[in-house]
């Protein structure tokens, strides 16, 4: 049975939709990026990518780059997953679903 209640988002209290989440690639990709330039850092002191090392650099920038505006498209609100939810409970509603216990909060 679902609770009747309302989130603090879904009942208007103030600030309470604008909780970010960010998603759950972010510190798995924060570390993943950290490791590559160590490593390039470490490849440049042993000489071994010297000649190709800005390169190197500017291509992990780049990843930087389009990490950083994957991580902004994907962080949402509290707001925004509420109104999602509340889409997903309408969208039931109109299929006819006659299950008694679903309240869906608006």
């Amino acid at each position: 049975m679902t609770e009747a209640g309302c989130s603090a988002c879904g009942c208007g209290i103030p600030g309470a939709c604008d909780v970010l989440y960010c998603p759950d690639f972010l510190w798995p990709g924060i570390a993943v990026l950290a490791t590559v330039f160590f490593g390039l850092i470490w490849f440049n002191r042993k000489k071994f990518a010297k000649p190709r090392f800005k390169i190197l650099l500017v291509g992990w920038l780049i990843l930087v780059l389009v990490f950083a505006i994957t991580v902004y498209l994907n962080t949402e609100t509290e707001g925004d997953r509420t109104r999602r939810a509340a889409e997903a409970c309408q969208a039931e509603d109109n299929t006819g679903d006659t299950t008694p216990y679903i309240t869906c909060e608006y």
